[in-house]
């Protein structure tokens, strides 16, 4: 299986975005202000703008 390294980005940024919309629909958005969310954030940013 062959996946270039812009598939490969779009996969990891996909299931990210998906764990973090199960986490929110779980918990409320209140889940938003905790920090390790907020850190999930800037690295799915940095990802997805450092890449």
């Amino acid at each position: 299986m062959n996946i270039s390294n812009e598939e490969a980005k779009n996969i990891i940024i996909s299931v990210l975005g998906i764990s973090l919309a199960l986490t929110i629909a779980s918990q409320g958005v209140g889940v938003l202000a905790s920090p390790g969310v907020l850190v999930y954030l800037i690295s799915l940013f940095a990802i997805t703008v450092g890449t």
